[in-house]
């Protein structure tokens, strides 16, 4: 079977309502098998073609929930260089004020 393809969904291993993971549809941007390579490091073999409407549904989901945490996280990441940055100001103002 090393060179035979699978006719059924790579994720689980239904028949019904396929879509090619090696294709650009329509509504996406990138692959399915480019998703699953990004999302969750799986990288798909070219004898395995196929994922089902349910779990090509479960990875736009996925992939969607990572890019929404990785935005969010780089917000967080600058609000708070941005906090350090203001404090560390503040301070060095306090520093160099004279008192009365």
């Amino acid at each position: 079977m090393e060179d035979e393809e699978f006719l059924g969904c790579i994720s689980c291993m239904g028949s019904n309502d396929l879509y090619d993971l090696f294709a650009v549809y329509e509504e996406n941007a990138e692959t399915y098998a480019s998703l699953l390579e990004t999302c969750f490091s799986i990288k798909v073999p070219n004898n395995l073609r196929h994922i089902c409407a349910d779990c090509a549904d479960q990875l736009d989901k996925a992939a969607a929930f990572k890019d929404q945490t990785e935005s969010s996280m780089a917000m967080l990441q600058n609000v708070k260089q941005t906090f350090a940055a203001e404090e560390l100001h503040t301070r060095a103002k306090l520093l160099v004020t004279p008192s009365v």
